[in-house]
């Protein structure tokens, strides 16, 4: 025998009452007009971020075009207002060439069907002010018009040219070393800066 409350429940007529169709119908087209609603949004965010990067991008095209022209008129003042000009003074003492250059610790070789064209300089400031004196400010041309810069063994020369500060009347004496082909011939070594050519020894 089951329980009276068991019995009564199981009596109980519950009615069947299922969601009309218009209802579910409804309930649809609700979904769709959401998801309409929300490809809307999600198009409109990605239109504004869109129109953002692009007026961010003209923005730094502009201020790039502006920062250029700013520093081609300061190189162009200072180049005509350069205190070095005409006073520094570049004397090459001697010249030499070699396959290999000794560093402070090993040595380096050169590459094949090139050789290490080593010039020990004295470089003068004649200027009323300092001049920074820099390991690769110095490039080296040859009769063909090629430019070569120093290579990258110059800080390990024993007496290479350091980075220095010479002040008026100062001078520095030491080498600076190319590797440039067997077949160049060198015509003129100059100290480059900014605004040009400050000094120049021709050979």
């Amino acid at each position: 025998m089951e329980p009276e409350w068991k019995q009564d429940i199981k009596s109980i007529d519950y009615p069947n009452n299922p969601l009309p169709q218009y209802e579910l119908m409804g309930f649809q087209e609700d979904i769709v007009a959401d998801q309409k609603v929300m490809r809307k949004i999600i198009l409109a965010i990605s239109l504004c971020t869109a129109i953002a990067a692009l007026a961010a991008v003209l923005f730094y095209l502009k201020d790039a075009k502006t920062f250029h022209r700013e520093m081609l008129h300061k190189r162009s003042v200072n180049s005509k207002e350069n205190p070095f000009k005409s006073k520094i003074s570049l004397k090459v003492l001697q010249t030499r060439k070699t396959k290999s250059i000794q560093g402070l610790i090993g040595s380096t070789r050169v590459k094949s069907g090139f050789t290490f064209f080593i010039a020990r300089v004295r470089i003068l400031n004649e200027a009323d002010r300092n001049f920074q004196v820099n390991p690769y400010g110095l490039a080296l041309l040859t009769e063909s018009g090629k430019r070569y810069n120093p290579h990258v063994g110059q800080r390990k020369l024993k007496e290479g040219i350091r980075s220095k500060v010479l002040k008026p009347g100062m001078e520095v004496e030491g080498e600076y070393v190319f590797e440039l082909p067997i077949h160049e011939k060198v015509s003129s070594l100059v100290i480059k800066s900014y605004s040009g050519t400050l000094a120049k020894h021709h050979f």
